[in-house]
């Protein structure tokens, strides 16, 4: 299970270029991003650059859906992290951010990914209360809703980016020394019918 977090037009327009290669090499590769709304201006459709930008990253979605997963990575992304506010004012922008989303790919439900890795219970509360999925975690996945299906994965993270030690470069060298990988979304994972635990494999 591949995930990239930052997605947002600046890391788009700089660094999508490996994920495409990536996709070229590996036809039935499948990637799950961690989508930062405010960034990518889907608030306003009306205002200069900012509906510029909100235009740009729809067509990026739309010419990539069949292969990702999007799902929340906070709203803003700032420093210090969101979620070291109160607990009124991370509820305010985890809603706006998860609404933002909504709008974008017509889908209520996502995961969480904690900007900067950084949560408390209060984010827990508020991610139950919105009924959030999961939230992804550096190395583990923390279940908020089961999901439909159990599956054994390999959770590989990256940013966005080409020179980081968790780059899309590490990635591709790591996939290289794996043999015929199967994919699968978050998004899969949920989407599968019901089935018996006892028929499936356990996390």
């Amino acid at each position: 299970m591949l995930c990239t977090d930052d997605i947002c037009p600046s890391s788009v327009k700089k660094f999508w270029t490996y994920w495409d290669e990536l996709k070229k090499s590996i036809p039935k590769l499948k990637l799950n991003c961690f989508v930062i709304p405010h960034h990518c201006r889907l608030e306003s459709e009306h205002i200069g650059g900012w509906a510029k930008k909100r235009k740009a990253f729809k067509h990026w979605y739309s010419n990539n859906a069949s292969w990702l997963s999007l799902h929340l990575h906070g709203y803003d992304h700032t420093y210090p992290p969101e979620n070291t506010r109160n607990a009124i004012l991370q509820e305010a922008l985890i809603k706006t951010g998860k609404t933002l989303l909504s709008k974008l790919i017509e889908r209520e439900n996502f995961g969480y990914k904690a900007p900067g890795y950084y949560l408390n219970n209060d984010t827990r509360n508020i991610l139950r209360k919105e009924k959030f999925l999961f939230i992804c975690h550096q190395t583990a996945v923390e279940w908020i809703q089961e999901p439909n299906l159990f599956a054994n994965f390999l959770l590989m993270q990256s940013h966005t980016n080409g020179k980081s030690a968790d780059s899309i470069e590490k990635i591709y060298k790591k996939l290289l020394e794996l043999e015929d990988c199967e994919f699968i979304t978050f998004e899969e994972l949920y989407e599968q019918p019901e089935k018996n635990p006892a028929d499936s494999s356990v996390l």
